[in-house]
């Protein structure tokens, strides 16, 4: 029953772990199904139901299934707009393989510029739920919406890729010279200007990360919060740095 119920997820492109009693997640598939299968014996003994075949007995146990994962997901929504560390970890653990994948292999991103994009569109995401209540009916719609904000980022990291490489190409040897010295005389005091716009958490990850080279690992044990959200906050402390000085064009600088 395991194989026949996890095969009409995948066929339905449901999560079976994006879900909750409102309190606790399950923390892998054995702890779902034997859940499932608790409720399963509960309707059975309540309401002894007859089925002709294998075909009724089948069709009667995903419906079950279904009720319950519908109800669950629900529940699950609820705590991701509550920010529940648990619900964005399941999220998190669950989508960052498939989408990185999907953005390698698909839209043939390299590694390092996919992680950014999927860290960018779960910001995106974070911020959406935290502003509004959403309703999704299923993980399926869930992760189509999510991979529409990753599609977007995608095609904004490479306009800003193609208008820095233009840029790049438009400037005279004798300009970039004199950025560069600029940049290497100022450097110091323009980091610690921007450092002290973001938060304290966001400045602390990145002091720690950049200055004292301690893993994201490390950091996260230190600050009381997991890994990936030591990522997550990382890649948004990054993303309001290049902000601040994205308008900012070295002919700028220099006057």
């Amino acid at each position: 029953m395991e194989q026949m119920i996890e095969h009409r997820c995948k066929e339905d492109l449901i999560e079976i772990l994006w879900i909750s009693d409102g309190t606790g997640i399950p923390k892998n598939k054995t702890q779902f199904f034997d859940e499932v299968f608790r409720l399963f014996r509960e309707k059975f003994n309540d309401s002894l139901p007859q089925f002709e075949n294998f075909k009724a007995l089948k069709k009667y146990i995903l419906d079950l299934c279904s009720s319950y994962i519908n109800h669950g997901f629900r529940n699950f929504m609820l705590l991701l707009s509550r920010n529940d560390s648990r619900a964005w970890f399941r999220l998190d653990k669950d989508l960052k393989t498939k989408m990185v994948y999907w953005l390698v292999s698909v839209k043939k991103s390299n590694l390092t510029d996919a992680e950014q994009v999927y860290y960018d569109a779960l910001i995106t995401f974070t911020q959406v739920v935290q502003q509004k209540k959403l309703d999704f009916s299923s993980s399926k719609n869930l992760k189509s919406y999510i991979f529409r904000i990753t599609e977007l980022k995608m095609l904004e990291m490479n306009r800003e890729n193609r208008r820095q490489e233009k840029f790049s190409n438009s400037e005279t040897g004798e300009n970039l010279s004199l950025v560069e010295e600029l940049y290497d005389e100022e450097l110091d005091l323009k980091i610690e200007e921007l450092m002290k716009r973001l938060d304290t958490l966001e400045r602390e990850i990145l002091f720690n990360n950049f200055y004292h080279n301690k893993s994201l690992k490390t950091i996260a044990s230190r600050l009381g919060i997991t890994e990936e959200n030591c990522r997550v906050i990382k890649f948004r402390a990054l993303k309001k740095m290049k902000a601040m000085v994205k308008d900012v064009t070295p002919i700028n600088a220099v006057k």
